[in-house]
């Protein structure tokens, strides 16, 4: 996909630059509106010690393309704004950068220990508040997830999964031809829970873990979330 404002990007951008840039975009999805200023940010990137620009000196003879292709990704991926959502589950945090949300944090411990005061946008409300409403209404966003390849095939299943039902992690690892420990994994270091449905992975015998945690909290809040979607907790002792 070739971004408009790319084609009007500052001179000082070498053709390396520029190259490197549209690749990062690909793969994030960024609003062009967004894209100027990452644009100029990069093209005042410091590669090296002597501080040579991208205007003076070829990227590719300072840093390698493929380390400075993820200086490009931390750049994009530093603008992203977060805001908090109340719900039923307590202040949810949602990291979000123009019309994509790249993560969201859930009510515990310490990962909302200073909450943002960035209003949500209308976009955004809408979709996470509908969800509480009625569960059986589909999120209509764009996430932009960052991940290992593996982690990506996990998370793209989990999408798949139609509210009210559950799969257990051995079911996915068959899928994928990997193990439940691999699956379990990748649910674990999911960065946009409830949106990306990790709580509908079950274990072979009870209902599992839910970020990283077998008890407390998380389990309750496990336990909330497929209960409000109508799944039978009896089978698993709930």
């Amino acid at each position: 996909m070739k971004h408009p404002i790319l084609e009007e990007a500052s001179p000082a951008l070498s053709a390396t630059a520029r190259m490197l840039i549209q690749d990062a975009t690909n793969d994030i999805l960024i609003s062009p509106a967004s894209f100027w200023g990452m644009a100029i940010k990069i093209s005042l990137l410091k590669c090296d010690a002597n501080s040579m620009s991208p205007g003076k000196q070829s990227l590719s003879s300072i840093i390698s393309l493929s380390s400075q292709r993820q200086r490009v990704i931390a750049i994009l991926r530093s603008s992203s704004q977060s805001s908090v959502l109340v719900s039923p589950l307590g202040p949810l945090v949602v990291d979000w950068q123009g019309q994509v949300v790249v993560g969201l944090r859930l009510p515990l411990g310490d990962a909302q220990a200073q909450l943002p005061t960035v209003a949500a946008p209308d976009w955004l409300e809408r979709a996470v508040q509908g969800y509480f409403y009625d569960p059986r209404q589909p999120f209509d966003l764009s996430l932009e997830l960052s991940g290992t390849a593996f982690q990506q095939r996990v998370w793209q299943l989990l999408r798949r999964i139609p509210c009210g039902t559950v799969r257990r992690y051995g079911e996915l690892a068959a899928e994928l031809g990997s193990s439940a420990r691999a699956v379990g994994n990748a649910c674990r270091a999911n960065p946009c829970p409830i949106l990306v449905p990790c709580h509908r992975v079950v274990a072979s015998a009870g209902l599992g873990g839910f970020v990283g945690q077998t008890q407390g909290a998380s389990l309750n809040l496990k336990t909330w979330l497929l209960r409000h979607e109508g799944v039978n907790l009896a089978e698993f002792g709930g």
